[in-house]
């Protein structure tokens, strides 16, 4: 609802592999699952639309990398550097592709407050009203509701990466 008053178009979608283009969105909010499908984040960088990690993990809210195709560091530089720390996270992250995080309502429900400053950060920026860059471009906000504590893992474009 917050997204609609401030003139954001929102649209929902419960396939996996759903095409998006530039005309139908300005960005596109990839939710629930741990790890985002590899097709969708190739079709989105293919396509120049930018998109947002979002999702719970272990009783913990993860907002991001926004990914700015062609300017930020995209899911798969995220994935490259994983790779890098732990030779099993491929594996890792094929298991973790279609598993729906899980977390308690207040963990829920502060992510997705999380998430929608970042989407209005965006939304400002476009708009010129807010000079401030948001917080998730080529980072991972990872919130902890009961710490009280967010941490940005920061994500650099990996050489390897063809984004």
């Amino acid at each position: 609802e917050a997204l609609r008053c401030s003139g954001a178009r929102v649209k929902h979608s419960s396939q996996p592999h759903a095409t998006v283009t530039p005309a139908e969105a300005d960005l596109v909010v990839l939710s629930d699952n741990l790890v985002a499908d590899p097709r969708m984040q190739r079709d989105l960088l293919r396509q120049g639309v930018a998109h947002l990690a979002v999702r719970v993990r272990d009783g913990t809210g993860l907002v991001g990398p926004l990914v700015i195709p062609g300017v930020t560091s995209c899911l798969g530089c995220a994935d490259l550097h994983r790779r890098d720390r732990d030779a099993a996270w491929p594996a890792v992250a094929a298991q973790l592709r279609d598993t729906v995080g899980v977390a308690d309502r207040a963990t829920v429900l502060a992510t997705a407050a999380l998430a929608l400053s970042q989407v209005n950060r965006v939304i400002g920026a476009v708009r010129g009203s807010d000079p401030e860059p948001p917080q998730a471009l080529n980072a991972t906000l990872e919130f902890d509701v009961h710490a009280g504590s967010i941490v940005a893992r920061h994500w650099p474009k990996h050489p390897l990466c063809s984004c």
